[in-house]
């Protein structure tokens, strides 16, 4: 009975030895570690538990199905993505009629909202017509009359309000940043009323010297751009090129390439001052760089 409990005891022991290093490696896991001496020996233990392995072979089999599109979620994105087009398609077709329509001042509404009866407004007239060619319409069109009232269409008058005052807006912000560009414009409001007795503010800019073939704000642009290059071109080295390129020009014109020569100016008595007159400049190239170059560069800025 003694040798018994004896071995018994001895495998529990055994059995607990076992299961520490298990345990070792699940906390490491779960709330983290603190034994730094014997950190490397712990780490060893941990590489090879079968939990590490396992997850290992976890990551490694999700990254595999990542890279060559195998999960769930890859296909529901899939599924996704297409949905995105289809509706972007959709949505581009009908920002295209909302903008012919304006474009012509033509009423976009009729006396009904439905597809396929009459009087339902020039909108939806022309979206029936062009889903007899265009693929997206047809399709889009064809949901909405199976699914009837249970799915977005995106025709209502909604929708069309909506995208009107986006377009507005957008239209506005242009204008705007047009005339922020302008020196001079001016503003005129004018308000009426419309047939619902609402009042409508016009607002109406006119940009002053602004021909229909030349954009004001461009020729600014190309003005200050000009004057930039200029103050840049106010060194020796500038000088230089521009002296070399028009000796080139000059040559093919068969013109003249050198300055001509000034005659020493006569001296002038003069009476006695503390501060003596500036020599003049003989060299013909130092005259026109100093007395012209120099002066139209500085004049520019």
């Amino acid at each position: 009975m003694v040798t018994k409990k004896k071995s018994t005891s001895s495998s529990k022991s055994a059995g607990h030895l076992e299961e520490r290093p298990a345990l070792e490696t699940a906390l490491i896991s779960k709330i983290g570690f603190k034994d730094w001496r014997h950190l490397s020996r712990t780490l060893e233990r941990h590489e090879k538990s079968s939990g590490h392995l396992f997850s290992v072979k976890k990551y490694l089999d999700l990254k595999t199905d990542l890279l060559e599109r195998h999960t769930v979620d890859s296909v529901n994105q899939a599924t996704v993505e297409r949905e995105k087009k289809r509706w972007t398609a959709v949505l581009e077709r009908i920002i295209e009629i909302i903008t012919f329509l304006d474009r012509q001042n033509l009423a976009l509404r009729g006396t009904t909202e439905k597809l396929y009866e009459s009087n339902n407004g020039n909108f939806l007239k022309l979206v029936e017509c062009i889903s007899n060619f265009d693929n997206t319409l047809s399709e889009h069109i064809s949901r909405i009359q199976s699914a009837q009232h249970r799915m977005p269409h995106y025709l209502g008058h909604n929708i069309q309000n909506e995208l009107i005052n986006i377009i507005s807006k957008n239209i506005k912000t242009t204008i705007v940043n047009l005339l922020k560009q302008s020196k001079y414009y001016s503003i005129i409001l004018d308000c009426t009323p419309d047939i619902s007795h609402k009042e409508q503010l016009t607002v109406i800019v006119s940009k002053s010297l602004q021909k229909s073939d030349v954009i004001l704000s461009e020729a600014v642009k190309m003005l200050d751009q000009v004057k930039k290059d200029l103050a840049t071109n106010r060194t020796d080295t500038a000088f230089e090129q521009l002296l070399f390129d028009s000796t080139s020009i000059a040559e093919e014109l068969e013109c003249e390439t050198e300055f001509s020569q000034t005659a020493r100016p006569c001296p002038q008595k003069r009476h006695f001052n503390y501060e003596t007159a500036d020599e003049p400049v003989l060299d013909p190239k130092q005259n026109f760089k100093i007395n012209f170059y120099f002066r139209i560069v500085d004049r520019a800025q």
